[in-house]
């Protein structure tokens, strides 16, 4: 479990910078562009999606002993 958020949270990272050629291809082809509207209409999902990912991978750090814990 901890290895495929890592995987599907460094895919998300790493396409930032790509964003804008992700966008030209999918704008450019009809069948990219009909499942970005389709991506679009249900954005709210997507959106749960990833926050459920962040928090996975939240959970994950902290049961690792990764995280700091303030003992003050």
């Amino acid at each position: 479990m901890g290895n495929i958020t890592v995987a599907i949270l460094t895919a998300i990272v790493n396409s930032f910078g790509q964003l804008p050629i992700i966008r030209n291809g999918v704008l450019s082809n009809g069948v990219n562009a009909l499942t970005l509207q389709l991506v679009w209409g249900q954005r709210a999902e997507l959106i749960i999606f990833i926050v459920d990912i962040v928090e996975c991978a939240k959970e994950l750090f902290n049961a690792n002993g990764s995280g700091s814990v303030n003992a003050s």
